[in-house]
């Protein structure tokens, strides 16, 4: 549970596009990062926070946008 809160930024959807998807690209830079350091440590990686791409991160984001928001 305590993951989904983490990763789940609900303010983003109410701003303007750009600032939107510019606000999104950074967070998922952050969880990328989360894993980088994960897997630098030995520690389990939480692949759901890997940066896959820029089809499946605009996915993602209609997914949130339709289904969380």
């Amino acid at each position: 549970m305590g993951c989904l809160v983490h990763a789940s930024d609900i303010g983003n959807g109410a701003l303007e596009f750009d600032a939107y998807i510019s606000w999104s690209a950074l967070v998922i830079q952050e969880f990328n990062y989360q894993v980088i350091c994960q897997e630098n440590n030995n520690l389990e990686t939480t692949e759901m926070f890997r940066y896959k791409g820029e089809l499946p991160f605009f996915k993602g984001q209609i997914f949130f946008l339709s289904n969380i928001y």
